[in-house]
């Protein structure tokens, strides 16, 4: 796998050295921006900024009350979103930055 990846031209991943540069970008610009500029994939820098619970770029901020986090996690994104009033990718950011798994219907369906 390694002489193959070699040959592709794919590096490895930097995931344990982010600069202060690269994470002073993050929620700057969509997270695909951000990865074609440092180099990274887009699925690491949305995780990063999740880790560091940096917003993403173009979203509102949000104050989260525990009622409306509760609902998290409870109901699919979609629905959770469209009873909150605000853009699906906000709940699905704010479930994910809290750990919260998703919505997966009831148990003995």
């Amino acid at each position: 796998m390694c002489l193959r990846r070699k040959k592709l031209d794919i590096h490895w991943s930097r995931s344990s050295s982010w600069t202060a540069e690269e994470i002073n970008l993050l929620g700057t610009m969509p997270d695909r921006q951000v990865a074609q500029i440092i180099g990274r994939s887009e699925t690491a820098v949305n995780s990063c900024r999740l880790r560091r619970q940096i917003p993403g770029w173009g979203t509102t901020d949000k104050q989260w009350t525990k009622r409306e986090e509760k609902l998290l996690g409870t109901k699919p994104d979609r629905v959770a979103a469209q009873l909150l009033g605000v853009p699906t990718k906000i709940v699905e950011d704010r479930r994910r930055m809290l750990n919260i798994p998703a919505y997966r219907g009831k148990a003995g369906k």
